[in-house]
């Protein structure tokens, strides 16, 4: 399941100079080698979507991308004094002419993964370029500033005598999130949580991953980690009817890399001490409940939760009502935009 990108390039125009036309393909290509190219790219931010502040921007060009052998045409890095709260950004770049040209994009990339990127020499160096999730968090917290995003766009083709060979692609986060939820149910349930003692725990999640993706390459054998949130305020809440009322509230997020699940190394999600009464010793929890079926809203034939995709994210819900605490919906969308698509789960 892909969920719809952050962000659109679009208009991205290979310019080519005037050629005459070649007998068969591996003249044309030997010709378009040695021809110059403009390549520009504007990147803007799709309507709706949550802004990123952009510091660099890399963009990576190989020929004959299909081939044996790509040839690396362009590495250019581009840095900005101060972090744009804009998505605004065109660059052109000169390229050589060719039939089977590669583009990638890389957004705020991991200041640890500058050298190694200013230094690739193949696509396959590229391919392998690993970073994790720890480099980016502000002081060990749940928060990333500068969100790495990458994008491709693989057979862009540069025609002879055709002055513009307009194409599109696309960037999207490097990472998933998941947010978990505590939602109040029936009349007169109450719920919250307590400074220093309610935690959330997420079980199975990785913060290891290969920077681009798009080559069917995924992380293999990633460490995988439980992280937990721990209240630092306290809040109580009682279910209400009215059409304003919050009854479902954000208790924390983390971010997590892409991986395939096995039967084995599922996530799952423990929670102690949620509020469920008046009185402070009213609490309840759950020990590493599996997130395991997912069920498309308004019904349909349930499937199996089988992976976290980049630029999605994750919403676990926990339901607190008379009866106890139940983790009846995960949520899966986009960075922007819902699909839709639940997972419910019952104790």
């Amino acid at each position: 399941m892909r969920c719809k990108p952050l962000y659109s390039i679009i208009c991205l125009l290979l310019v080519a100079f005037l050629f005459s036309c070649s007998k068969n393909a591996v003249e044309f290509d030997e010709q378009l080698s040695n021809t110059r190219a403009l390549l520009s790219i504007d990147l803007t931010q799709n309507a709706g979507e949550e802004q990123v502040a952009i510091k660099t921007v890399r963009f990576v060009i190989f020929g004959n991308a299909s081939s044996s052998i790509p040839y690396l045409d362009v590495n250019e890095f581009h840095e900005e004094a101060t972090p744009l709260e804009t998505t605004d950004i065109k660059a052109v770049i000169e390229v050589k002419g060719n039939s089977d040209i590669m583009a990638i994009v890389i957004v705020n990339e991991p200041a640890g993964l500058k050298s190694d990127l200013d230094n690739i020499g193949s696509l396959s160096d590229l391919k392998n370029i690993e970073f994790t999730i720890a480099q980016l968090l502000n002081n060990s917290k749940e928060e990333i500033a500068l969100m790495p995003m990458t994008g491709i766009k693989q057979g862009i083709y540069v025609k002879p005598g055709e002055a513009v060979n307009p194409v599109s692609m696309t960037v999207e986060r490097a990472v998933s999130r998941v947010d978990v939820y505590l939602q109040v149910t029936d009349g007169g349930a109450q719920t919250g949580y307590i400074n220093g003692s309610t935690t959330v725990t997420m079980h199975n999640l990785s913060h290891e991953s290969v920077l681009v993706n798009g080559f069917g390459n995924m992380k293999a054998n990633a460490l995988l980690l439980d992280k937990t949130w721990t209240a630092g305020s306290s809040d109580t809440w009682i279910y209400s009817s009215a059409a304003d009322a919050k009854n479902r509230r954000l208790l924390c997020s983390f971010y997590t890399s892409e991986r395939a699940f096995t039967d084995s190394n599922k996530p799952t999600i423990s929670m102690t001490n949620i509020r469920k009464g008046a009185q402070p010793t009213d609490v309840i929890g759950v020990t590493r409940q599996e997130l395991g079926q997912i069920t498309p809203t308004g019904g349909g034939q349930s499937q199996d939760f089988e992976g976290f995709q980049r630029n999605n994210v994750y919403q676990i819900t926990a339901k607190v009502g008379k009866l106890g605490i139940q983790i009846v919906r995960v949520s899966v969308e986009s960075w922007g935009d819902p699909k839709n698509i639940d997972v419910d789960v019952e104790l």
